[in-house]
């Protein structure tokens, strides 16, 4: 297993040698990677097979324009700092599995009641079931969320983030 790890000013340069198969990355690096792969400056395909976006809303637009720059499908991860493994994105849709054996997420109203799949919740709730250090049961983010009505293409039974809305804290 190689990993690389690189500043923005020798980003391409240390790209371009490393030849990577999976990168993980902001939004705006992608932005930023994606328009170097335009400019002739870098050559990522063949060799990338998984492009993560952490961290950054990625538009609908942006996600098929460096797949097709990229050769390779974009997947989002949600996670937070009391949760980092929360979600893991879906090669078939652009909504994000629960890792429901790792934590518990609650979609809720302002009073911490569920909201229904398919409908925004004001904030989440986050029970890390593998954090024996320090507990976090029921902690409070404030993250827009919506959850998908549907179960996903992919044929996983995890629960489903249709998507990010946003933050309201």
């Amino acid at each position: 297993l190689r990993r690389l790890s690189v500043t923005d000013k020798d980003l391409v340069a240390k790209l371009a040698e490393f030849r990577p198969t999976h990168l993980t990355a902001y939004a705006s690096i992608l932005h930023e990677i994606a328009r170097e792969v335009e400019a002739g400056n870098l050559t990522l395909a063949p060799d990338l097979e998984q492009v993560v976006n952490v961290s950054e809303r990625l538009t609908l637009n942006a996600r098929e324009r460096y797949e097709q720059l990229f050769g390779a499908p974009i997947l989002d991860d949600y996670g937070m700092g009391e949760c980092l493994f929360l979600t893991n994105g879906c090669p078939k849709s652009p909504g994000m599995h629960v890792n429901a054996d790792w934590a518990v997420f609650e979609v809720v109203d302002e009073n911490n009641q569920p909201v229904p799949a398919g409908e925004k919740g004001a904030k989440v709730l986050i029970t890390n079931l593998s954090n024996r250090v320090q507990p976090f049961i029921r902690y409070e983010v404030g993250d827009m969320v919506v959850m998908a009505t549907e179960p996903c293409g992919c044929g996983s039974n995890m629960p489903l983030i249709d998507r990010i809305e946003g933050r309201t804290a």
